[in-house]
């Protein structure tokens, strides 16, 4: 409306900002009352995807608020850099699009005024100086710090606003059961111990006991992701995928790395899909997989994972 010089472009405006909400983090526009869960407050354990609605409803209100030069689109987009993994992304292809689509729009409206030097300094040593301006703000820098520092801290002279992530990495085990909520997974190896080019069946119980919603109703799922973890030394035979999706027990299925994702159209509350996929070992190994997921494409933050199991391929 703003670049149609719409006579209600200031009124629209105004009933965008009067529907913000506001937490620790800056201003953002979604779904539900509350404060909005950190991405890494989830058991203790595992991590917790932001909201996909609430990352790409906010992405479409900053880049309206850039457009009109109002000064809450700076707090927006403080919260938006809050909900990103580390990795850099978001919750979804769509709202990482929208999400990188705003800080784009506001760093290519802000780079000319950016000329200032960053320190990264741990134990009093500075571990690197980055110079950032006109000419190199739009670039990623990556710093990595010393595995023994405990504590670092970031000093910058200079005018402009920039943006930073920091990232910790580390292992940890899951527990042997895990909590079950809004959706139920197992997924069970029918053998431990095989040799080459002998067949597995991966069976596969997926239950969707429902996502509540405002009005504390349940309600479906949308489309539905399962990763099914691929053992090292194993390929997925993709004839037993193609045969799913054939069957209409799935939508469309990927082959990515050490994982089948599976794509299922809608589930209902209550509903339970029990399936099989077949994987051939290919050389001997002694392999652990990695931990299985199931969530709801629109609602990342609902999902649950379970544990993998040993397998050993002999000759």
């Amino acid at each position: 409306m703003q670049k149609l010089d719409s006579p209600f472009a200031d009124k629209a405006l105004s009933d965008l900002l009067a529907i913000s909400k506001q937490d620790d983090h800056g201003t953002y526009w979604g779904y539900g009352d509350g404060p909005v869960p950190m991405p890494y407050e989830h058991r203790g354990y595992d991590f917790m995807v932001p909201s996909s609605k609430n990352v790409e409803t906010t992405a479409y209100a900053t880049l309206a608020l850039i457009d009109a030069r109002n000064p809450v689109a700076s707090s927006s987009l403080k919260w938006i850099s809050a909900q990103r993994n580390s990795n850099g992304g978001f919750s979804s292809t769509q709202d990482t699009v929208m999400a990188f689509r705003a800080l784009m729009s506001a760093a290519a409206s802000a780079g000319r005024d950016i000329d200032a030097t960053i320190k990264v300094i741990a134990k009093n040593n500075t571990v690197r100086s980055i110079d950032v301006n006109s000419r190199n703000f739009d670039v990623v820098q990556i710093v990595e710090i010393p595995g023994n520092i405990s504590q670092a801290r970031l000093e910058m002279e200079g005018t402009g606003e920039l943006s930073y992530q920091l990232v910790k990495r580390f292992n940890v085990i899951l527990p042997e059961v895990t909590q079950q909520k809004e959706i139920e997974l197992d997924v069970k190896y029918d053998s431990a111990n095989v040799t080459v080019n002998d067949i597995v069946n991966v069976q596969t119980r997926v239950k969707y006991n429902g996502i509540r919603g405002i009005d504390g109703r349940a309600t479906s799922s949308g489309m539905m992701i399962v990763d099914i973890a691929v053992p090292t030394g194993f390929t997925p035979v993709t004839s037993s995928l193609a045969s799913l999706k054939d069957e209409g027990v799935i939508t469309r299925y990927e082959v990515a790395g050490r994982k089948v994702i599976l794509y299922i159209d809608d589930m209902q509350p209550g509903e339970e899909i029990n399936f099989s996929i077949r994987m051939k070992a290919l050389f001997p190994v002694k392999a652990i997989a990695q931990e299985s997921r199931a969530y709801s494409y629109y609602n990342p933050q609902v999902s649950t994972e379970v544990s993998g199991m040993d397998v050993n391929v002999g000759e």
